[in-house]
């Protein structure tokens, strides 16, 4: 049966053929998952070890998921030249009323850009929105 403990799932399953496999999956907070595959022979393993060696790989997966973001990350919709136009000037402190006045759009025109921008890089506000922008290098 399925077990929790400690904030971690371990599940005991019958090998396929005749070797081992224990299979550690893997989260980040960002929503990354993972999954550590061990194969071998006659895998067994104290649970304390168990949990401890799970530990150490949900740290190593989190370096590895900083140092190297997962693809689907990065691959975001085209951003159209308007919409990081205000994302910038957003990030440079404007209001939506002083974005539309400066590019000669009407709000409801210069919040939907803003509105797009957070949709297409996955933010929960144009705040997050610039701070993704800023660390993807669309605005500087």
């Amino acid at each position: 049966m399925p077990e929790t403990s400690s904030g971690m799932h371990w599940e005991e399953v019958s090998p396929l053929d005749e070797g081992s496999c224990l299979i550690l999956p893997l989260a980040t907070d960002q929503r990354n998952h993972g999954a550590i595959f061990i194969l071998g022979q006659n895998i067994s393993v104290d649970r304390d070890i168990l949990f401890d060696l799970h530990s150490q790989c949900h740290v190593l997966f989190a370096q590895l998921v900083e140092r190297d973001p997962h693809p689907a990350e990065n691959a975001s919709p085209t951003i159209s030249t308007r919409e990081l136009q205000c994302l910038k000037l957003t990030a440079n402190g404007l209001t939506s009323e002083e974005i539309a006045k400066r590019l000669g759009l009407s709000v409801h025109t210069a919040n939907q850009y803003l509105a797009n921008t957070t949709q297409k890089l996955n933010a929960v506000n144009r705040v997050h929105a610039v701070a993704k922008a800023l660390r993807r290098g669309l605005i500087d």
